[in-house]
């Protein structure tokens, strides 16, 4: 890292682990180019898992406990 990353890096860490997170992230998306992009994400996460809980709350999607979740995981 040359100087002026070490000095902001020395600046981020006497931040809290919260506001450490979220500069990450803010640093993330600033690189991805997805900051305009973000509320529509969550939104369609949101209609996803609503989709996901009427198909299980209607019989037509199988669960499996995190046990079987994990063991596939880690197969693949």
């Amino acid at each position: 890292m040359n100087a002026r990353v070490d000095h902001l890096f020395e600046e981020a860490r006497l931040l809290g682990a919260e506001e450490r997170s979220q500069l990450a992230l803010a640093l993330l998306d600033s690189i991805e180019g997805e900051l305009s992009d973000e509320a529509g994400v969550e939104q369609a996460w949101i209609e996803e898992a609503h989709k996901r809980l009427e198909l299980i709350a209607a019989g037509t999607m199988k669960t499996v406990s995190w046990a079987e979740a994990k063991a596939r995981i880690s197969a693949l």
